[in-house]
């Protein structure tokens, strides 16, 4: 993945290797810079960061809207003639719950002399999926218990997906489980919004959420192994859901 920015008369070119990344991945590459104006310039920087943009944000602001999560200065104070250049090789690593496209914003790779200054830098998006535990265990969710995957988004350390339950959960409209993935564990949370029966004379269906987590060490749910560990997600389904939804049983 290439990208090309024109900060006059500095010319930027970043190079990424690959084109599609995920969660836990470390990012490489080389920034270059080259000087196309006639006269030699002193004092100069090579910067790079991760940033994160909402689409209707950049929309509505541009690349100011960007909020950079990462920054890192590659090379600073050299000098360069007329059509000189300088590149760098650069190593970024990304978190287990760092952001990822979505129908909301993506992350991005911001570059350049000074990444406060939005005159002085470039942007490419940088298609971010979910870390392969992540993906086995939504994965899991849709195979074994007909649940679809509606939308997943992050917020911070957070991953959150929206599914649709399957019609052998009638009274449970939407299921929600969100992620939060630090250095040490992963704490799962099951939040389902659906329907109960009222009790006492009145009766009917009410609306009503229901909630439940879990704490898993990050290697014991699949980080860091190489394998996802499907056996633990299926224990855990088969743990969390019961408590916030009931199954219609069909009787043969």
């Amino acid at each position: 993945m290439r990208a090309l920015y024109f900060a006059k008369p500095l010319e930027y070119r970043l190079e990424v290797s690959g084109e599609v990344f995920m969660q836990g991945q470390a990012l490489t590459g080389t920034l270059c810079v080259t000087n196309r104006g006639p006269a030699a310039l002193d004092q100069l920087s090579l910067e790079l960061g991760l940033a994160y943009g909402v689409f209707k944000e950049i929309k509505e602001a541009g690349n100011r809207s960007l909020t950079i999560l990462k920054h890192s200065q590659l090379a600073k104070g050299f000098s360069l003639e007329p059509g000189g250049e300088r590149k760098e090789a650069w190593e970024l690593p990304l978190a287990n719950a760092a952001p990822i496209i979505s129908k909301e914003g993506s992350p991005f790779i911001v570059y350049g002399a000074d990444l406060q200054q939005l005159e002085a830098r470039g942007q490419i998006d940088l298609p971010v999926g979910l870390s392969s535990p992540v993906s086995a265990f939504i994965a899991t969710l849709e195979n074994h218990y007909a649940f679809e995957a509606r939308a997943s988004k992050c917020s911070g350390t957070v991953l959150e997906t929206r599914f649709k339950p399957p019609g052998s959960y009638p009274l449970l409209d939407e299921l929600t489980i969100s992620m939060k993935i630090d250095d040490k564990a992963v704490t799962l949370v099951f939040n389902g919004k659906g329907k109960s029966i009222r009790g006492g004379a009145g009766g009917g269906l009410i609306t009503q959420k229901k909630s439940t987590q879990k704490t898993i060490p990050l290697e014991k749910f699949g980080f860091g192994r190489g394998l996802p560990n499907r056996g633990l997600y299926r224990e855990l389904i088969d743990l969390m859901l019961p408590k916030i939804a009931v199954k219609r049983e069909i009787i043969k």
